[in-house]
């Protein structure tokens, strides 16, 4: 096929998938996201990606996606952003169906954080604006959202400052870990200011205590009762404490509930992989429950 013509094709699908610019608009404060019997098979694949998947994201909850790798976590995370579109089956939003909501009012309520950080070759603080540059620089705004994000001080303490440009080989350019890019990124999600915050595989770079610190501050950002964090993680011991935990396999949802429910399942998938992972560590302990939350919550 010429080329031309496999981008022509190309455009036509990604036409075909797309939210639409004048649909519903999405209402209420917050969102309550559900999905019903959700069935995703990639162009050209030979199977489903993800198959009959019914679960829900209450509003103002901490909710995980666990799963080995290739359990569908990450393609399953794009559907709930709306970035696909469900070969069959339902997502909806506030009850809307984001094939019939609006564009801009669906990805108005999501920020996304994928496993890959972009680092641009701009100021540390574009970098952190780039995350909604629909709307003016507010440096108030940036200095708290890498606060959040545990950055901060860091950045402060650049020779620079929020001026430094966060590519090395750049006049006034420093290096910045993995790590520290991650919390770039997450600092980016919550400039944004969104009512669904999905945070995929977030810690990857992260020695374990800077990753239980990590969960613990995005764990934080529901306590307003309104905004929702869906974190998609194959690192179970800092995700014990979400208030539901969905259990991917092969694109199957096997088990929900919580982490105490879960590892009471005899012979469970989520008992086994936690079970195998505290070994790992030397650890079989439950971490302890959210604050202010009993441990069954």
């Amino acid at each position: 096929m010429p080329r031309g013509s496999r981008t022509n094709n190309a455009i036509q699908l990604g036409a075909q998938h797309a939210i639409p610019h004048h649909g519903a608009s999405v209402e209420g404060e917050g969102v309550d996201v559900v999905l019903q019997d959700v069935t995703f098979r990639y162009p050209g694949a030979e199977r489903d990606a993800l198959h009959g998947v019914s679960l829900t994201l209450p509003k103002g909850k901490v909710v995980a996606l666990v799963g080995e790798n290739g359990s569908g976590k990450t393609t399953l995370a794009s559907l709930i952003a709306g970035l696909y579109f469900p070969t069959a089956g339902t997502v909806s939003y506030n009850g809307t169906d984001v094939r019939e909501a609006d564009r801009e009012s669906v990805f108005d309520r999501v920020a996304l954080l994928p496993q890959d950080v972009d680092c641009w070759p701009m100021t540390v603080r574009a970098n952190i604006h780039i995350g909604d540059v629909g709307r003016p620089l507010d440096q108030e705004k940036i200095e708290a959202a890498a606060e959040r994000a545990d950055i901060r001080t860091v950045v402060e303490e650049l020779p620079h400052g929020w001026n430094s440009i966060a590519v090395k080989d750049f006049e006034r350019g420093v290096r910045l870990s993995g790590g520290q890019w991650q919390r770039i990124g997450v600092s980016r999600a919550v400039y944004r200011q969104r009512d669904l915050l999905i945070i995929d595989e977030p810690t990857a770079a992260l020695d374990p205590k800077a990753e239980i610190d990590m969960f613990e501050s995005l764990r934080s950002f529901t306590d307003d009762g309104i905004t929702t964090v869906l974190l998609i993680t194959h690192r179970l011991a800092a995700t014990a404490t979400a208030d539901v935990i969905h259990v991917l396999n092969q694109g199957r949802l096997l088990e929900s509930g919580s982490h105490a429910e879960l590892t009471a399942l005899t012979g469970g998938h989520y008992r086994e992989l936690y079970e195998l992972q505290a070994a790992q560590y030397g650890n079989g302990s439950v971490p302890a429950p959210r604050k202010g939350k009993p441990a069954d919550a």
